[in-house]
């Protein structure tokens, strides 16, 4: 991937942003993915195999602190 320049507005207010591909960054990205689609594909599993009226029907929050991200607490 290239770098690029991307320009958001016009005029005097506008903001540019340089895009660069951090192949580091890109690899801890995918890692974090993986792991938080693991989790939700457990978390799904486990929902299917629940039976009966008490049965849940949500889905635990997964964090992965990455951005902030804690669930509302």
């Amino acid at each position: 991937m290239s770098q690029g320049v991307l320009i958001v507005g016009a005029g005097e207010r506008r903001r540019r942003f340089i895009l660069v591909y951090n192949p580091e960054e890109a690899k801890k990205d995918k890692t974090t993915r993986e792991k938080t689609i693991r989790k939700i594909e457990e978390a799904l599993q486990s929902i299917k195999e629940q039976e009966g009226p008490g049965r849940k029907t949500s889905v635990p929050c997964f964090p992965t602190g990455r951005w902030g991200d804690t669930c509302g607490s």
